[in-house]
């Protein structure tokens, strides 16, 4: 029934629209102006431009006018302009019950509904994950035991966004981290070296292990984390290559 109410509403401002079509048409002939088109200025809209020395039909209405022509909305004009601003009126009165009434069917299922987007938020973020382990050739990460020394062993890891933009030019890097050797690493280099991409790097390959997903490397061993601390400059870009100490001394 609401739908019936909405189609009803748009073929009635349908109608409107196209009754100024035709009467646009009718003006050309009347005036022989073939060229002859409808003009909007200052929020007046469908008006008839003419020069000056156009002689018009006494029921014509000026408008407004300029040194070189006057402005007109015929009388069928300004009838069917009022009709579409009742259509209009009348479509916006009847597409927010709509709306309403649809609201209101719709949170009687709203649990349903809720459970079945995640679903299909979480399948579509699976599928997505398997599709780039695939066309990236991303391997399955291996976690260590608890009993072993945490560690981060990454073998020619790739940022995967960078990797993405960069394409061929992207170097691998690796990654050594072990608590009972090289527990710390202290990463320098110029502005626009790699820093920021690097530690980003090292960051995702191990978020993306622990949420299920294969790695951008060759081979990842790492230890079940429960959390990771990053500081980068709050204006890094590194996809645009703007680099935080770089834009400062800019």
């Amino acid at each position: 029934m609401k739908s019936s109410s909405v189609a009803a509403a748009r073929t009635q401002v349908q109608l409107a629209n196209e009754k100024l079509d035709q009467l646009i048409g009718l003006y050309r002939k009347q005036l022989r102006m073939h060229n002859l088109e409808f003009f909007n200025v200052s929020g007046v809209t469908h008006l008839i431009e003419l020069p000056l020395d156009v002689k018009v039909p006494s029921n014509w209405m000026k408008v407004n006018s300029t040194k070189k022509t006057i402005r007109y909305h015929p009388p069928e004009v300004s009838n069917t302009l009022d009709q579409l601003l009742l259509a209009n009126e009348e479509l916006s009165v009847v597409c927010r019950t709509a709306w309403d009434s649809f609201l209101k069917t719709f949170i009687g299922h709203y649990s349903e509904f809720q459970a079945a987007v995640q679903a299909l938020a979480a399948l579509d973020c699976l599928y997505a994950l398997a599709m780039l382990s695939r066309d990236k050739n991303y391997v399955r990460p291996v976690f260590v035991s608890d009993e072993e020394p945490v560690q981060i062993l990454i073998t020619s890891g790739r940022h995967p966004v960078m990797e993405n933009i960069l394409q061929e030019n992207f170097v691998p890097n690796d990654s050594n981290l072990h608590a009972e050797g090289q527990y710390c690493q202290i990463v320098t280099g110029p502005n626009m070296g790699g820093k920021s991409c690097y530690i980003r790097q090292v960051a995702l390959i191990a978020i993306m292990a622990q949420v299920g997903s294969f790695v951008p490397a060759s081979s990842a061993k790492v230890h079940v984390m429960d959390s990771i601390y990053t500081r980068m400059g709050a204006s890094d870009c590194i996809q645009q290559g703007k680099e935080h100490f770089l834009r400062r001394t800019e």
